[in-house]
């Protein structure tokens, strides 16, 4: 294949093993979920650097998510962005979560954070979805919980997602599970992902690679950009 065609199938070296786990896939059938990329997450004026969160490891991965976005649009992949939000009175959270919201607000921030319709709720202007992108607005952490992402996803018959975004530990690991639950052939982008410290991407890994491919498969960005380019090997 030559040109800007985007591939006829999708295949990753990955591991444990090559991913698609089955068989290669064709790019309809996989989507890319870009977890999270919110001001309030990432951004030196937002929430959580406002509690004193160390965001600076986030921020970093914006450009490799970036060139993931570009080559998933130029393959023909579904786009999914996620985004998490609460009323501003934190309503719609369990009391339990509620409490614990109030506990880290005391830590320094003057409003609370991840407040639908603000400013810090938005993705970043760089990872932000263009027209024809499913943007999955959330409560919780897992992207599956309370949404509509399954049904969107089956409805298009999508079997592979691709996970990026933040955070390793808390929403990007909830929806990688959500996702493995599901049936879905599920690859995370470890240089796509992060924390506030390098080493907590790093233990969640550690507990992945510990299961094999049952939590699905890991491959760094570079080898998901050759295998969504317009010379994928099928």
């Amino acid at each position: 294949m030559t040109g800007n065609s985007p591939p006829a199938t999708v295949r990753v070296a990955a591991e444990p093993a090559a991913w698609p786990t089955v068989a290669a896939l064709a790019p309809a059938r996989i989507a890319l979920v870009v977890v999270d990329m919110q001001t309030d997450f990432i951004m030196p004026d937002g929430w959580l650097a406002g509690i004193g969160v160390t965001t600076e490891p986030m921020r970093a991965v914006v450009q490799p998510i970036g060139a993931l976005l570009a080559a998933a649009r130029a393959a023909g992949l579904t786009v999914v962005h996620t985004r998490q939000g609460n009323a501003a009175d934190l309503r719609d959270l369990p009391a339990v979560r509620r409490h614990i919201r109030g506990i880290r607000n005391a830590g320094g921030a003057t409003a609370p954070g991840l407040v639908r319709g603000e400013p810090g709720w938005q993705i970043v202007d760089a990872l932000a979805p263009i027209a024809g992108e499913l943007l999955i607005d959330k409560t919780g952490y897992s992207a599956f919980e309370g949404t509509a992402l399954d049904a969107e996803l089956r409805a298009r018959s999508i079997e592979a997602l691709v996970v990026a975004g933040v955070t390793t530990n808390v929403c990007v690991l909830a929806t990688l599970l959500g996702g493995v639950d599901r049936g879905y052939d599920c690859l995370l982008v470890p240089d796509a992902v992060a924390a506030d410290a390098p080493e907590i991407t790093a233990a969640v890994l550690r507990i992945l690679d510990h299961e094999g491919a049952v939590l699905g498969s890991r491959a760094p960005v570079a080898a998901v950009l050759r295998g969504l380019g317009p010379d994928a090997p099928a």
